[in-house]
């Protein structure tokens, strides 16, 4: 679980830069412990509304997976993809999605 918290962690960094901030704080005025914080309950609460077949299919070794050497923004036709499809996802799960996306 921990390195699925990590993982969309550091994801959910990288998408900061085009995220938009919603808040009770300005970006300026929290601090770097509370948007990690934010971003860490928000990945454990989408985790909840999954299921244990989606978590699974979250999951795999970073170092020993070569998902990672042909990772590719090409349709899903053309390159086959881990993980789980928004589309996929219930209304409460896109929220959950989303809520992670915001906390960045």
């Amino acid at each position: 679980m921990k390195k699925w918290i990590v993982a969309c962690a550091v994801l959910t960094l990288y998408l900061s830069s085009f995220a938009v901030a919603q808040g009770k704080k300005s970006d300026s005025e929290l601090t770097p412990k509370e948007v990690v914080a934010n971003i860490v309950q928000a990945t454990v609460d989408l985790q909840k509304e999954l299921s244990k077949s989606q978590i699974e299919a979250l999951y795999y070794d970073f170092a020993d997976n070569d998902q990672r050497e042909r990772w590719s923004n090409l349709p899903v036709t053309i390159v086959e993809r881990c993980g789980l499809r928004m589309g996929d996802l219930s209304k409460v799960q896109k929220a959950a999605v989303f809520n992670v996306l915001k906390a960045t």
